[in-house]
């Protein structure tokens, strides 16, 4: 399993104000760290699904960590979104699964972090619509978020801040 220690946790929680504006993806992330989503595994627990097998590869067991990070599709998507990552900022970027889950404490990585909830809530979704993964899905919701994240920003004054969150993520 994923090793937590406490202070890790007392982070996330202050990363999640810092990453997104989005009280969705802050609701998201808020449940993720909390593991209050709602796996297959729970739900079989509570007798309201025949399986507890993951809804994307249907061979282990869907916790919340294996939906998000483990499953063998989910990684392969994870790989599709770093390739993308990759070509917006020349730059291969390796992240642990506690990172990703829960967040990167670096003030100049911050969007990073609002990527990695865009994706995880994604992901989530999708299952829970019983949809496959596609990364131009991922894409235009990515830049529809960060459109209406600038929109805001100009709205309330803080465009330095938002170009400066986003300013090596161009595209």
């Amino acid at each position: 399993g994923l090793h937590i220690d406490r202070d890790f946790i007392s982070n996330a929680f202050n990363l999640i104000i810092k990453a997104t504006i989005s009280p969705r993806h802050r609701v998201f992330q808020f449940k993720l760290i909390h593991r209050c989503l709602v796996t297959n595994k729970s739900l079989y627990e509570w007798n309201l699904k025949d399986t507890n097998l993951c809804s994307f590869c249907e061979r282990h067991t869907e916790t919340i960590v294996h939906l998000l990070w483990d499953c063998t599709k989910v990684q392969s998507f994870w790989k599709d979104v770093f390739n993308w990552i990759k070509q917006i900022t020349d730059t291969d970027i390796v992240f642990n699964s506690k990172e990703i889950l829960l967040g990167i404490n670096d003030s100049n990585l911050m969007f990073y972090n609002a990527i990695f909830i865009l994706v995880k809530q994604y992901i989530y979704a999708c299952r829970c619509k019983n949809i496959l993964l596609n990364i131009p899905t991922l894409i235009h919701n990515v830049k529809y978020y960060i459109q209406a994240e600038k929109y805001i920003a100009v709205k309330n004054s803080k465009v330095n801040y938002h170009d400066k969150k986003w300013s090596v993520f161009q595209f």
